[in-house]
Formats: C-alpha cells, structure tokens, sequence
C-alpha cells in the first residue's frame, strides 16, 4: 500500500502498516485475513463481536478453530463450512453471500483473495457486514404489500359479490315481474298477455342460465364440449352474423391465416368468446373507425415453450408453435392504470352493460389450454390477442 504524495503532515512519523491498521480496526465490517496454512493473520475487533470469537481462539490464531466456534449460531452449518473449505482449495475465487444467524441476524460475506507482490496467492481476505436492519425493512416492505394486495383483492372480492348480486337480482327481478303480470293475465283471461309475459319470463330465465354458465366458465370450465375446429371459418362463421351490428362508418377488416390452422375446443364458448371481444372493439370506436381481425400461426424458440400455451406443445426439440387471433381497434385506448383491472369480473369503463367480459374470456381460453393477451394504449387503440394450442388429425403436434 502506497499512502501518496497527498497524505496529510499529522500521519507523518507512522508508517503505512499502522495507519491502515488503525483504519482496519475502526471498520464497521468485520475484516479477517487467513493465510495459506488457515493462520489467522489479522481480524479487526468488529470481526470479533460479530462472531463472539472467545479469547483463547484469538491468542491461538487457529481459523480452523473460529469456524469450529460459530457454527452452532449458523441456521446452516454445514453449508458454511463447505463454502470455506471450497474457497480454500480454489484460490482465485471470490465468493459473496449471505448468511442467516439462529438468532434472526443476517450477514452479508464477501471474499477475495489477496496476492504478493509477485503476483502468487499468499491467503483470503473476507469481510463480514450486519445486514440484519436491511432485511428487516425489506421484510417489513414485504409484508406491507402483501397487506396491501390482500385489501386490494378484498376490495376486488366485495366488488365482486355487489356487481355479482346486483346482477343476478336483476335477473331474479325480471323473470318474478312477468310471472306476476302472467298471473295478473290468467285472472282477467288475457290469453294474449298471458302468452308475452310468460315468453319474457322465459327469456329472463335463459338469460339467468347462460350468465350461470359464463360465471361457471370464468371460475375454470370443466365440462367443455370439445369438437374439431378450423379458425379461419370459425371467425368467419362469427363475423357473417356480427356484421349486423357494425355501424355504418366502422370497417371490420379479417386477414385470415393462409392455410387451414386446427384446434381442439367448444365452438359456442369460443364463438362467444370472439364476440365478445369484437363488441368491446365496436363499442371503443363510437360509431367511427376501424377493427382489424388477423389470424396466424406462431413460432416460438423458447426453451422453456411457447408462454402462452398450457402444457407447452414441441414440434421438435427447440421449436413451439401456437395460434393467434387478434383483434386490434383504433379507438381512445386505455389508460395504463385499468390495464390490471381488465380481467376482473364486472369490469368496465362504460356507464352501462357490466358483466363478466375479458374475465369470462380469460377463463374459457386457459380452460382450453390457451391465453389471452391484453394491450392499450391511450389515442392508439387496444388490441386483444387469443392464444390456441394447434391441433392435427392425429391429435397435438
């Protein structure tokens, strides 16, 4: 260590092996400095109170024998031990960690190995930092957000529960309405009104049972009626009936795959799906702009599989493929702080017509081993995108 031309008058007349030990030994780190031969060459008195190294130990020296001394305050003893014989026998390597204590504390180890003026190994140098005050903040930050997502999921739940109730009271309210107008009817003899309100009893009451089977499908579907499907006339097939409802001054675009693409799954849900995410984009444009609609097949060399498909499907060793349809409109967009919320149930930045939406959606999709994939962008439209398994003849490719 050379202290340099700057080295101020009043450290004149002590050499640089003081002053650095002096340095050392008022270092809030712990410091230990072991030699070839596990000699303990030097500790500072930090490294002393951090570890309780009993006096005799000190006076001998002996690293072998400080480690002896601290393993019993170790969560993993064994561990520890490992690591120093390890460092020892490979010189050049330096090592940080963490060390947990049985007493709650945490220390930071960091070790390097030190070299002669030759450049030769001659020991280890390792540091010793309490960390326990950081990771206590750290825990308390933790349990802070867990806290704060459980209200946040409560909130979400009471939501739901009120949305959820208002809903199917609303349904309940429609269909006692018109039987108590059906049996106003029956008592006058009215067979004609008779006839309506029983039709609009009965259409509350089908109502009542497909919102039954969307909220069954958005907790995870289990009965799916599973056919073989072709995607390209799937969407077709959806979009010859939708094109009704399309206003006059809204282009819905479809750029259809260039080859037959095959998936497994029930065609009402799926079709429901597509709808539903269709009227979201219409009802984005208020009456003006555009909806493109493209559907292709998707290649993926993750490792790991394709991320969006459940269980992963291999073409071969290192390539996933699966099917997209997305829908893209040009409307106002989201803004960043909904993106999280599009999925819950009842959702919705519109005055009126709350319901299961992309919750439903999300649920049928991952019931057929896909996903659905959310993307808004204020004053540049919102585009949601599924996620299909690919199917052949035989089965999964």
């Amino acid at each position: 260590m050379t202290l340099g031309p700057w080295c101020p008058s009043n450290f004149k007349g002590r050499s640089e092996f003081e002053l650095l030990e002096e340095v050392l030994s008022n270092f809030p780190d712990g410091v230990l400095v072991v030699d070839q031969q596990w000699h303990m060459v030097y500790f500072n008195k930090r490294f002393v109170e951090m570890w309780g190294i009993p006096k005799e130990i000190q006076e001998k020296r002996d690293d072998r024998e400080s480690i002896k001394s601290v393993l019993d305050k170790l969560e993993e003893p064994q561990e520890f031990l490992e690591k120093v014989e390890y460092l020892q026998a490979n010189p050049g390597l330096c090592s940080w960690d963490e060390l947990k204590l049985k007493d709650g504390r945490v220390y930071e180890r960091f070790t390097t190995p030190l070299t002669g003026g030759d450049g030769d190994y001659i020991g280890r140098v390792w540091y010793f930092r309490d960390i326990t005050p950081r990771v206590m903040l750290a825990q308390k930050h933790m349990a802070l957000m867990e806290y704060v997502q459980g209200l946040e999921k409560f909130e979400s739940l009471r939501t739901f529960a009120g949305s959820l109730s208002h809903h199917i009271n609303n349904l309940l309210f429609g269909i006692t309405g018109y039987l108590d107008l059906a049996e106003l009817a029956l008592k006058s003899e009215n067979g004609h009104a008779l006839k309506k309100h029983l039709e609009n009893a009965a259409s509350s009451a089908r109502k009542a049972v497909a919102f039954g089977r969307k909220l069954a499908y958005y907790l995870g579907p289990h009965d799916l009626v599973y056919s073989r499907l072709e995607v390209n006339r799937l969407l077709q097939d959806m979009l010859s009936r939708a094109l009704t409802r399309v206003p006059q001054n809204v282009r819905v675009l479809f750029t259809p795959a260039p080859s037959p693409l095959w998936i497994m799954g029930d065609r009402l849900l799926l079709e429901e799906c597509m709808d539903n995410i269709l009227q979201n984009s219409l009802e984005a444009l208020n009456g003006d702009g555009e909806v493109k609609i493209q559907c292709k097949k998707n290649e993926c060399d993750d490792p790991n599989g394709c991320p969006h498909i459940t269980p992963p499907i291999c073409l071969d060793s290192d390539r996933y493929e699966c099917i997209s349809v997305a829908v893209k409109d040009n409307g106002q967009g989201l803004e960043p702080s909904f993106h999280k919320k599009v999925f819950d149930p009842f959702f919705s930045t519109k005055e009126f017509g709350r319901g299961l939406g992309l919750s439903m959606v999300m649920g049928i999709m991952k019931a057929h081993g896909g996903s659905v994939q959310f993307e808004s962008e204020p004053g540049h439209g919102t585009s949601v995108t599924l996620f299909f398994p690919i199917r052949t003849l035989g089965g999964t490719q």
